[in-house]
């Protein structure tokens, strides 16, 4: 199994608004992270997670499915 880079799974908790992230840089000139603070805001159950993604779940599914 591949797995993702840190960006996905930082997209999936800032778009769910599930955490709070503060990166700090090693100097302004430089893209680097030095560290980052997170916040828990919330934590989702698998309910919610569902409720959240279905809709987008199924309108992708409509997009790659060949039209008749």
């Amino acid at each position: 199994m591949i797995g993702k880079n840190p960006d996905y799974y930082e997209n999936i908790l800032l778009e769910t608004n599930s955490v709070r992230i503060v990166h700090h840089y090693k100097n302004k000139s430089t893209l680097e992270i030095s560290y980052s603070k997170l916040c828990i805001q919330k934590i989702l159950s698998l309910k919610d997670w569902d409720k959240i993604f279905l809709d987008e779940v199924v309108e992708a599914w409509r997009l790659c499915r060949p039209l008749a």
